[in-house]
């Protein structure tokens, strides 16, 4: 478990400057445990600042155009697409949604690094080809277009660091 403070305030401004580990740090990461042991324990800015104000509802839908997105959608920033993500899971939860919920597509950020023939397959097996859309990488500005615009966020990690995306889509 991590324990976080926020430290310093900006020129009046609400965020706090950096985030600092004050407690336990999980088991089994010794490499993180002895950066915070020795000083290595904040995280200076966070987020990106305009991730904290949401566009324009014009430029949400001339981003969701541009990228081929339909409404609602459930955001998923998974990066790479390493199998850690766990989109698999996500995919299948969707399809066996109810009915009513069916219209929901699954928009997925990232640049693909890992082979992705088995999560297209179960798209293909699970009758989701028409409903997921991977966009690629995308501009700060765009991304915060999708969060803005997405009916949620999904995040069905396995493992992380720390998760920025969930960070990002409550700014």
């Amino acid at each position: 478990h991590l324990l976080l403070l926020a430290r310093g305030r900006r020129h009046g401004h609400r965020r706090p400057e950096r985030l600092e580990v004050l407690h336990r740090v999980a088991a089994g990461h010794e490499p993180l445990r002895a950066g915070v042991l020795h000083g290595g324990g904040a995280v200076h800015h966070g987020i990106e600042p305009r991730l904290c104000v949401r566009p324009p509802d014009e430029e949400i839908d001339a981003t969701l155009v541009a990228l081929g997105v339909r409404r609602p959608y459930v955001l998923s920033v998974a990066g790479d697409n390493n199998p850690k993500k766990n989109l698999g899971t996500l995919v299948r939860a969707m399809a066996r949604l109810p009915e009513e919920l069916r219209s929901a597509a699954l928009v997925n950020v990232g640049a693909p690094r890992y082979d992705q023939s088995a999560l297209e397959t179960l798209v293909r097996e699970t009758g989701m080809s028409a409903r997921v859309t991977s966009v690629g990488r995308v501009s700060d500005d765009d991304l915060r277009a999708l969060y803005a615009g997405a009916a949620l966020t999904a995040y069905p990690s396995f493992y992380e660091g720390f998760g920025f995306p969930i960070v990002e889509s409550m700014a």
